[in-house]
């Protein structure tokens, strides 16, 4: 099928005018997405090797672009973090592959999310107590203090979405991530349980 673009019906005392541009095929919208979608996942294979078929995110891809681990070790630590649903700092930093305090303050740049000594904020206990251990173990981030109607949650990945969102849903208040080291704020959740 083709169509014209434009068409002008007549109007009182003209007579009707097509557009002179050639006709443009019909390209039905669910083709152009599925030919979108090769292309993309084309890209991604491309760029990962046969054997290790992970696409690497943006923190990892920041570490090994900025050469402080290597490809093989951010593909190994990524799968590792999958397997084990960790996050993927804290199997970086259990793996001693890179300082807590490097990931940070390269995270803080990717991110653009503020980088905090979580030793220099007092923590507010009743922000805190608002959500369980149980949910704060399993998503591995603090909720320091509210802001009117924003709470700041402690992450050291800020790629851990879903730990923003249990805290949402768990303080019924909009979530800020602050980024903080990941040794601290182990020592900062064991504190606060």
């Amino acid at each position: 099928r083709t169509f014209r673009p434009f068409f002008v019906g007549a109007v009182r005392g003209h007579q009707a005018r097509i557009d002179p541009r050639p006709a443009r095929p019909y390209i039905p919208w669910h083709s152009t997405l599925a030919f979108s979608s090769f292309c993309i996942l084309s890209m991604a294979i491309g760029t990962a090797p046969a054997a290790n078929p992970v696409f690497l995110g943006g923190l990892a891809r920041r570490l090994v672009a900025d050469k402080l681990i290597s490809d093989a070790q951010a593909r190994e630590a990524q799968l590792r973090a999958i397997k084990d649903s960790m996050p993927f700092v804290s199997v970086l930093i259990a793996g001693k592959a890179i300082s807590s305090q490097k990931i940070a303050e390269v995270a803080s740049l990717e991110f653009g999310a503020p980088l905090v000594d979580i030793a220099a904020i007092e923590i507010d206990p009743a922000v805190a107590g608002e959500v369980s251990d149980k949910v704060l173990r399993k998503v591995h981030a603090l909720p320091l203090f509210k802001r009117g109607k924003k709470t700041f949650v402690a992450v050291s990945d800020p790629t851990n979405l879903q730990a923003l969102d249990e805290i949402k849903f768990a303080t019924g208040n909009m979530t800020e991530a602050v980024l903080v080291e990941e040794d601290k704020l182990v020592k900062a959740i064991d504190a606060a349980i």
